[in-house]
C-alpha cells in the first residue's frame, strides 16, 4: 500500500491514472448512451443499420456522371452526390487557380489600367465573407431566372430557369467515358511528343511541328470521338 502511494505521488503516473480513468468514463457514457437509443429505437419499432442503403430511391438527379437512375438504390444515389461534389471541387478548383494566377499577372502588370483593374478587384472581393457571395448567387441571381414553364430557351434544346442549366444528354454514357478516356491518352501522348521534339531538335537541330501535331491530338481527334459517341 505505501509502495502504491509512494508511486502515485510521481508526477507522471498520477497524469496517466487521470487519462486513463477520464478515457474510463468517456468510454461509459458513450456506450450508456447508445444502448439507451438502440433500445429506445427497438420499443419505437425503429429499425437501425444501414440497410436503407440498398433501397430504391425514387429520387431524380438531373446530372449526373454515373448514369443513375431513380430506380436504383440509395447507394447509387450517395454515389452520384460523391461525384457530382468531387467534380464541382475540381472545377472551382481549376477555375479559382486560373482567376488568381491571371489577377496576380494583371496586379503586377506596369500597364494602368490592368493593374488598377486587378487592385479593384482584389480590394473588392478579399474582405467580403463568402456567404454574402452565396446569397448574392442565389437571390439575386437564381431567384431573378423564370420558372421552369417560362425557362430561357436555345434552339428549343437548352432551357435556363431557376433550377438550373439544362441540357440533352445521351441515354447511353458508355461512349463518352471512352472519349473522355481517348483524350487523357491523347494529353499524354502530346506532353510526350513535346519531349521528344525538344530532345530531338538539341541532337539534330530539325524542328517538330508541335503545335499543329497536338492540334490534331487534343483537339480534332477528341471532337471526332465526341461526336462518334453521340
Amino acid at each position: 500500500m505505501n509502495a502504491l502511494l509512494l508511486r502515485f505521488r510521481d508526477r507522471k503516473v498520477r497524469d496517466i491514472f487521470w487519462q486513463v480513468l477520464a478515457s474510463v468514463v468517456l468510454v461509459a457514457i458513450v456506450v450508456f448512451f447508445v444502448r439507451n437509443a438502440s433500445e429506445n429505437m427497438v420499443k419505437a419499432g425503429i429499425a437501425s443499420g444501414f440497410d436503407f442503403l440498398w433501397r430504391d430511391s425514387g429520387i431524380e438527379v438531373p446530372f449526373n456522371l454515373t448514369g443513375y437512375k431513380p430506380s436504383d438504390t440509395i447507394w447509387a444515389l450517395l454515389w452520384t452526390g460523391i461525384v457530382n461534389t468531387l467534380l464541382v471541387s475540381v472545377a472551382s478548383v481549376f477555375l479559382a487557380t486560373v482567376v488568381g494566377f491571371t489577377v496576380g499577372l494583371m496586379r503586377l502588370s506596369r500597364n494602368w489600367l490592368l493593374s488598377s483593374l486587378a487592385a479593384v478587384y482584389i480590394e473588392f472581393v478579399r474582405n467580403i465573407p463568402l456567404l454574402f457571395f452565396v446569397l448574392f448567387w442565389y437571390f439575386g441571381v437564381l431567384a431573378a431566372l423564370p420558372l421552369p414553364k417560362e425557362s430561357f430557351e436555345f434552339l428549343g434544346v437548352v432551357f435556363l430557369n431557376r433550377r438550373g442549366l439544362s441540357i440533352p444528354t445521351p441515354n447511353d454514357v458508355s461512349g463518352f467515358h471512352l472519349a473522355l478516356l481517348a483524350i487523357v491518352v491523347l494529353v499524354v501522348a502530346q506532353i510526350l511528343l513535346a519531349r521528344w521534339a525538344r530532345a530531338r531538335q538539341a541532337r539534330t537541330g530539325r524542328d517538330f511541328p508541335v503545335w499543329a501535331a497536338g492540334f490534331v491530338l487534343c483537339g480534332a481527334l477528341p471532337l471526332a470521338l465526341f461526336v462518334w459517341a453521340a
